[in-house]
């Protein structure tokens, strides 16, 4: 019985003697015909998902290794850079000091790019991150291009900010935007990124601003920040704006672009900053070291250090590595007897017949 769907033959169905004699009717046909047709839009909706899935798949790997190809790029321009001024500069102490930074960041981002491609998401740590630091290492790292970019010295206390991020994704997106900035700004062009604070919205404010060839607003609303879309042809890849509006809005902040057409940009990053806030609060406690962000972990918080001045026995139980005795230190600080010495006892190393002598010492005679 032949399996046919859209006049093209998928399979066929070998039907079997019967076990009592029996002699096929019209009703027999018209039920053989009704159950071919079904099997066979069964079988050609299960290939046609199969096939959405396998090119689902290529995409997904053609993606990833669009975003490994950028990133590689953009490793492989520093190192060559190096090998360029090895032979002029390598007895020059400054340059060898430079270039070890360079590789070292080098290997780190590499080290990340194997983590990703392992784990098949994004490898990184969020910590508390001082933006400014971060701006300075980019601008020196970027100023082996023309024009180098400028970081004036930010506003009073602008130096001490930090913000809860992953300094690597923070660098690595930077460094996309000021490479832009660059391509669209002749050498004698400027380029300059401003670190400030908008007090009354509560957003960290990172501004990258050129005097180049701009944009218009048709191309920043169309075509800026769709992935694999590049102006560049074979030298670019068309997702380094896509992957900082991606990095802004993981960290509850969003991009802003300026431009144009003949007079310039200004690219702007900022992010919510009830984040640094809480932290800037946190450094001055004793829970300084512990941070948390989910609910349960600011109930703990919380918990804390409203039991912390109270004579109750506390129990602190979790696994290994989770803050326990973070927690113990912070209940001592805040408690009545905070400025006193607080000791931390590995129990289970002190056999149980010399735990009460270890801690309480031992009289002879007793």
């Amino acid at each position: 019985m032949p399996l046919a769907h859209a006049g093209e033959l998928i399979g066929f169905v070998v039907l079997a003697r019967p076990r009592a004699p029996h002699a096929i009717d019209w009703e027999d046909r018209d039920l053989l015909k009704a159950v071919s047709h079904q099997l066979a839009a069964y079988l050609a909706q299960h290939e046609a998902a199969r096939t959405v899935s396998q090119a689902h798949q290529f995409q997904t790997f053609n993606q990833l290794s669009t975003f490994l190809m950028h990133d590689l790029r953009n490793l492989l321009a520093h190192q060559s850079l190096l090998v360029e001024n090895a032979a002029q500069h390598k007895h020059n102490p400054v340059f060898v000091d430079e270039m070890i930074i360079t590789i070292k960041a080098s290997v780190q981002r590499m080290k990340r790019l194997m983590a990703q491609l392992q784990s098949g998401r994004e490898a990184g740590r969020t910590r508390p991150t001082p933006v400014a630091e971060v701006i300075r290492q980019v601008v020196s790292a970027c100023a082996d291009r023309q024009p180098r970019p400028q970081f004036p010295p930010p506003s009073s206390g602008a130096g001490q900010w930090r913000v809860l991020v992953d300094p690597q994704a923070f660098a690595m997106v930077l460094t996309h935007i000021l490479h832009n900035a660059q391509d669209a700004t002749g050498k004698d062009g400027t380029i300059r990124v401003m670190l400030d604070l908008d007090a009354r919205a509560g957003r960290v404010l990172v501004d990258v601003i050129d005097n180049g060839c701009g944009m218009s607003p048709q191309f920043i609303r169309e075509r800026l920040f769709t992935p694999f879309d590049t102006t560049k042809s074979a030298r670019g890849m068309g997702i380094g704006a896509y992957q900082t509006r991606a990095f802004a809005r993981d960290h509850r902040g969003d991009v802003e672009v300026e431009s144009r057409l003949g007079a310039g940009t200004r690219f702007r990053i900022w992010r919510l900053e009830r984040e640094y806030r809480a932290l800037q609060q946190t450094v001055q406690s004793p829970l300084d070291g512990f941070i948390a962000t989910s609910r349960n972990m600011l109930d703990i918080v919380r918990l804390t250090e409203k039991v912390a001045p109270t004579r109750a026995t506390i129990l602190i139980h979790g696994e290994t590595g989770t803050g326990k005795e973070i927690i113990a230190d912070a209940l001592h600080r805040l408690s009545g007897r905070g400025q006193g010495r607080f000791v931390a006892i590995n129990c289970a190393a002190i056999p149980e017949n010399l735990l009460e002598s270890e801690l309480f010492s031992y009289e002879k005679g007793a």
